[in-house]
């Protein structure tokens, strides 16, 4: 068997990364990118043969590579020690891994739709995982084999990716609609079960961007729909998870602005946005305290009476960008800009005029619209599991989207999808099969 085939084959793994027993995604990490760098060899290191996919890979290179420079600067031995906890973690990985998955196939002829199967049947997976963790083992949170956090913000995009692609799934059209019941179903369960609420922000938001693509020229139904997720969103309210968790953030946030309570989870988090304002960021705003110093430069702040010394045990500012623009500085920032902007301006280009441009922009424009979210309350780069989830699909994305020239067959079928176009952006019969 090609080592391209089995290259191709991990990427069914990558939705199901938080229900694998690792609870970082050191193994799948791994796994992408030993297959990604052997199909590459097996090409013999032939490069992309369009531009883009180029492109993509240096965009993708740029993180780590802020990484190393940001490594670079450090000399100072207490920096070092903690610093390699860092590099075990190997979060500068996933990107890289991404990487080798574009030069392993790209111009590749293999059948990508098959892939878009794993989004949908890994969220069904997850809500069963959260039934039994809750019910049989009482688990406060259901978390899969990661965390609470993580495991939703996971299984939020699986949701909304799923819905964008629905259209593309290699099956009949009857059992499209029950698989995309069950995701649905089972994929709120998790994401209620996780008690996450960071993970709940997003899914207004990713909700009007699906509801946007699907109905933006038929004024009825967008009415009708977006009436429907007003009425959803407070309803949701009933559910025991979310009635406790909104309770508890709202007592929070009321005793942090009255009495300056700083200890609780919502309290630490706005504190900690604070100090990375008003006094990490100001120490080296252009390349940060550096790698893995958070936690370390809190501390110092604490020995100088600048900040409560309980206040010490927090290791990232709980939002993305606090997190690069303290620990890495403005050129960290514009490393990471370039990661999500520049990964998505490329994807597009290279869709134009592609027979599934519409499902694969879609879901393009939802994982990274998605992880931004994410990011306001969390550190998606900085875990290695989300890490690698974001870059390897977006390598999947990219892949699909340089798929070379479809058969006379294929080229047929999708001249007369153009000829008469359906009326919804997903879920159109043309790509059944």
């Amino acid at each position: 068997m090609q080592i391209k085939s089995l290259a191709f084959a991990s990427l069914f793994l990558v939705p199901f990364i938080a229900l694998i027993p690792d609870r970082n995604g050191t193994v799948l990490t791994l796994m992408l990118l030993a297959m990604g760098l052997l199909a590459w060899a097996q090409k013999g290191f032939a490069l992309p043969t369009q531009k883009a996919a180029q492109l993509f890979c240096i965009l993708l290179a740029v993180y780590p590579l802020a990484l190393l420079i940001n490594v670079s600067q450090l000399s100072v031995q207490e920096q070092i020690e903690p610093l390699t906890q860092t590099l075990r973690a190997g979060t500068y990985l996933a990107p890289l891994a991404g990487v080798a998955l574009v030069l392993g196939l790209s111009d590749h002829n293999l059948s990508w739709r098959q892939v878009t199967l794993a989004f949908p049947v890994a969220a069904s997976i997850s809500g069963v995982v959260a039934i039994v963790q809750r019910l049989v083992f009482s688990i406060h949170r259901a978390e899969g084999f990661t965390n609470a956090i993580l495991f939703a913000d996971i299984c939020v995009i699986l949701v909304a990716v799923s819905f964008a692609t629905k259209g593309l799934w290699p099956i009949k059209e009857r059992h499209r609609t029950l698989l995309i019941w069950l995701t649905s179903v089972l994929g709120l369960v998790a994401i209620v079960s996780s008690g996450s609420r960071g993970s709940w922000v997003a899914i207004p938001v990713l909700a009007l961007i699906l509801i946007h693509a699907q109905f933006a020229h038929r004024k009825k139904p967008l009415r009708l729909s977006l009436l429907g997720l007003m009425v959803a969103l407070p309803a949701c309210y009933l559910f025991p998870m979310v009635n406790q968790r909104i309770n508890l953030a709202i007592v929070e946030i009321q005793r942090f602005f009255v009495e300056g309570h700083i200890h609780s989870s919502v309290g630490a988090r706005l504190e900690v946005w604070r100090i990375s304002l008003t006094e990490l960021f100001p120490q080296a705003p252009w390349f940060g305290v550096g790698v893995h110093q958070f936690k370390p430069s809190l501390a110092k702040l604490a020995a100088e009476g600048r900040i409560d010394e309980r206040f010490t045990w927090i290791s990232h500012p709980h939002n993305e960008w606090l997190y690069v623009i303290v620990e890495q500085g403005v050129f960290g920032f514009v490393a990471l800009a370039s990661l999500y902007g520049g990964s998505y301006w490329v994807i597009s280009k290279t869709l134009i005029n592609h027979p599934s441009e519409s499902e694969l922009r879609l879901a393009t424009r939802l994982l990274i619209i998605g992880m931004l979210t994410f990011g306001l309350t969390d550190v998606m780069t900085g875990n290695l599991i989300t890490a690698t989830f974001f870059c390897a699909l977006l390598a999947w994305l990219q892949i699909a989207a340089s798929k070379p020239m479809a058969s006379n067959a294929d080229q047929l079928r999708t001249n007369k999808a153009f000829t008469h176009p359906p009326q919804t952006l997903t879920g159109s019969k043309r790509y059944a099969n």
